[in-house]
């Protein structure tokens, strides 16, 4: 989530711009990055003969419960396929549902809104330098640094005013 949120902004100049000039949206923004790019699909086991909006499973089949397309359910998300920094309610399922919900997601929130927190105050522009896009099947390979000059305190790295380009990731 993380990464393609940035990804996002990177690519989004006004809804960076958004953040920038109004803090308080990061909550809410941080939310829909999760509803909008939900890192988790998990699969189950088949265990006993069942019918399934009219397709038989059958025991040891694997069930894909997709959360990133509940995510983009039109019967309970307004315009579910764009992201809406403002957004809600937003009841996504980025962190699952019932007894499986993610007993570490007050955790991962508290992190992205931290991460988003910092760098749009410590980087004034974040941009993709050097986009290299790789289709390898559903593969997707992006790298991306964001830009700018460092807003720290000074004796940080890198030293108050000084331009450069951090790395942020790699997603395979």
């Amino acid at each position: 989530t993380l990464a393609t949120a940035i990804h996002h902004l990177a690519t989004h100049p006004r809804d960076q711009a958004a953040l920038r000039a109004d803090p308080g949206l990061i909550v809410t923004a941080c939310e829909e990055f999760l509803r909008a790019y939900a890192p988790v699909t998990v699969a189950r086991q088949v265990v006993t003969d069942t019918l399934l909006g009219g397709q038989a499973l059958h025991p040891g089949e694997m069930v894909l419960l997709s959360f990133p397309s509940a995510n983009r359910d039109e019967t309970v998300f307004d315009r579910p396929d764009e992201l809406i920094l403002d957004r809600s309610p937003n009841p996504h399922l980025a962190f699952g549902i019932g007894p499986h919900f993610c007993l570490g997601a007050n955790l991962a929130r508290m992190e992205v809104k931290t991460v988003f927190q910092e760098l749009l105050s410590r980087f004034p522009d974040i941009r993709i330098t050097d986009p290299r896009y790789i289709d390898a099947g559903r593969t997707v390979v992006c790298t991306f640094t964001a830009v700018g000059t460092h807003e720290g305190p000074p004796g940080t790295f890198p030293a108050t005013g000084r331009e450069f380009a951090l790395p942020l990731c790699e997603m395979w």
